[in-house]
């Protein structure tokens, strides 16, 4: 499915639910947007019908084949780095995640042979994961730490990976004026002169020095301060807040600020990752996060995502 077509379905429902197993989070309208008043057939969803029909007319079993497939493609190139958990999905080969273990916790899961291999601060929620190396089957080591450690927080380093497949819209791709209820924010200026809205993005890299990007400077993070754009990320923040002559994103002219979880490298989209991004948002104190991925849950990053919205953030999972 088209992503243009993921970020309508969004704009349309009154709730939605994560497909990396969040708690059910409330999707209100992207600030200053409103629903592009576009003739029939120029998008791939017509946003005046419901939810429950255009659900009707995807097929579930056909999403999960292709969901399938493309796990075990990973799975066959990157053998070395990937492997299944006990359910087939895709996780970090050898890695668990500890989340903010006591010190005697360490030292018995040292004792047991298990080897810090990092570990990740996440600042913004003043908490820290710990990743752990396990020799042997990863499932059974997951076993042993929560015997260890009955009250801590232990789960794999699942591998997400983005909601599809695109190219980066550009103004060839439809001509959408995007409409906005204040002119000021449609513009980039808060009204009564002031900043600019801010959306943020947690998926692949963004081209930033794509002609879609032409209002305020797109904050970046991830990869060591390495840029690796994409095109998911980049046809993502493309539909948030692109700004051509032809196109307006959902939330033209608002400051985005993007985390890049992927960095080309086979094992991107893992947790820790993912975390460390929620918090690098929570910090930088951007109240829309917009998640587009997909995966199994998974117990630390609930814990991280419960705690981002408790802190009052939205997050808009696609």
């Amino acid at each position: 499915m088209r992503t243009i077509a993921l970020l309508v379905l969004l704009l349309i429902q009154p709730a939605a639910f994560a497909q990396i197993g969040l708690p059910p989070v409330r999707v209100p309208q992207l600030p200053g947007a409103a629903l592009p008043n576009v003739p029939a057939g120029d998008l791939p969803l017509d946003p005046d019908r419901s939810a429950a029909q255009l659900a009707d007319e995807i097929d579930p079993r056909r999403l999960r084949e292709l969901r399938s497939l493309r796990i075990r493609a990973l799975l066959s190139r990157h053998r070395d780095v990937i492997e299944a958990d006990p359910h087939g999905a895709p996780i970090v080969r050898g890695e668990l995640l500890a989340l903010a273990p006591q010190p005697a916790a360490l030292q018995a899961a040292s004792a047991a042979g298990f080897a810090v291999v990092r570990e990740r601060s996440l600042e913004g929620l003043g908490t820290r994961i710990v990743v752990l190396h396990a020799s042997g089957s990863t499932a059974r080591a997951l076993q042993r730490l929560q015997t260890l450690d009955p009250a801590g927080a232990y789960d794999f380093n699942h591998i997400y990976t983005d909601s599809g497949t695109s190219a980066p819209v550009t103004a060839a791709d439809a001509d959408i004026a995007m409409a906005a209820d204040d002119p000021n924010v449609a513009q980039g200026v808060a009204a009564g002169g002031g900043p600019a809205a801010r959306v943020s993005l947690i998926d692949s890299g963004v081209d930033v020095t794509h002609k879609a990007f032409s209002g305020p400077p797109i904050q970046q993070h991830g990869c060591a301060g390495r840029a690796v754009p994409a095109e998911h990320g980049t046809a993502v923040a493309s539909l948030m807040v692109a700004r051509t002559a032809a196109f307006h994103g959902a939330a033209s002219g608002s400051a985005l600020y993007a985390a890049d979880v992927f960095c080309g490298l086979p094992t991107g989209g893992a947790v820790d990752a993912v975390a460390e991004a929620f918090a690098w948002l929570v910090e930088a104190r951007v109240p829309v996060i917009n998640v587009s991925l997909v995966g199994p849950p998974n117990r630390l990053l609930e814990v991280v995502v419960q705690d981002v919205l408790a802190r009052g953030h939205i997050v808009v999972a696609a």
